[in-house]
């Protein structure tokens, strides 16, 4: 399989875990803005765009929101969602393999690394710095404020590919790591491949039935996901 191909990788649970950073700043956040907790509990996040967390929560809260507010929650919570994280930095855990793995596609002619997540830009940018992974190594990026539904972040990858190679790529060239059931049906609506790991809350099997192309339990061997990609 010749060709150049772009591997773009979810960041929660796939890369790394904040261990509850996240959930804590959207919860002070909106305590901070609107003087009350909003009803974040079973909101399922795994997956999920952080202005569509938000805006769930406010719907469930019956409280009003437009872009001003959206605006004033997502600079509050990432303010303290960075603060968070730096201030407990040694309890943000890297998932096993993922920096190595990285490395290892950074040093290869045929890759293009890539970032599809729901995070808020600046959001990912300090989850990323916590475990020494460095946001300038992935050239494509499609983050959570970027289109209205995760799959929609499928075309804003392809059209970022395109502004940065100056050409156009195969969606079957195309895969995504990640770790939930969302992850998958984002691949799967562009055409992409789906590579899963279980590093979240959803084991293998369910990954796989999910319509995942190929399933690990962790990124601690590169072997499985060169094999689907690059031969």
């Amino acid at each position: 399989m010749p060709g150049e191909r772009l591997v773009l990788f979810d960041i929660d649970a796939t890369l790394l875990r904040t261990q509850g950073a996240g959930t804590r700043a959207m919860r002070r956040a909106s305590r901070e803005l609107f003087g009350k907790e909003l009803a974040w509990a079973g909101i399922n996040a795994a997956g999920g765009l952080d202005p569509l967390l938000f805006a769930e929560a406010a719907h469930r809260s019956r409280l009003s929101v437009g872009p001003r507010e959206c605006e004033a929650f997502r600079e509050r919570y990432v303010s303290l969602l960075c603060a968070d994280v730096k201030h407990r930095a040694g309890e943000v855990q890297r998932m096993p393999g993922a920096r190595d793995l990285l490395l290892t596609l950074r040093a290869r002619k045929d890759a293009v690394l890539g970032l599809l997540t729901g995070n808020y830009a600046a959001a990912a940018a300090c989850k990323l710095a916590a475990v020494d992974i460095d946001l300038e190594w992935f050239e494509v990026t499609a983050f959570g404020d970027e289109a209205p539904s995760r799959s929609e972040l499928g075309a804003v990858a392809l059209k970022r590919y395109e502004d940065v190679r100056k050409g156009v790529i195969d969606p079957q060239h195309v895969v995504i790591v990640g770790d939930t059931p969302r992850d998958v049906e984002c691949a799967r609506a562009n055409g992409f491949l789906a590579f899963a790991v279980a590093t979240g809350k959803y084991p293998a099997e369910e990954l796989l039935a999910a319509g995942a192309h190929a399933a690990v339990d962790d990124l601690t061997d590169p072997e499985p996901l060169v094999r689907l990609v690059f031969e």
